[in-house]
């Protein structure tokens, strides 16, 4: 298994057991199968809740690469990605038609 989705798998399952639910300002109310995910808009951080099912699509997988590279993995609650949201919204919508 690719050792940046390792990570994210790790991260997830500690923030299922955190008992605070508040990161970064946002109430974090996330769907089970799903983890957060901030990427900017227009300087703006905007969230997103991804399906687990995203990590084997290689487009995601990159940008999670980029992630690790630029910010590492010390990142606590919701992963930000280095890229804007409408990239991010192209790659979530190539791999539903996939």
């Amino acid at each position: 298994m690719n050792n940046v989705v390792k990570q994210l798998l790790k991260g997830c399952l500690n923030l299922l057991n955190c008992d605070d639910k508040y990161m970064f300002g946002y109430a974090e109310t996330v769907k089970k199968g799903h983890f957060s995910v901030i990427a900017m808009a227009n300087g703006e951080p905007e969230k997103f809740l991804i399906a687990i099912r995203y990590l084997s699509y290689p487009p995601f997988l990159k940008l999670l690469e980029k992630a690790e590279r630029e910010f590492g993995f010390d990142q606590q609650g919701i992963l930000i990605v280095p890229c804007e949201a409408t990239e991010l919204r192209r790659i979530l919508v190539r791999a539903r038609w996939r």
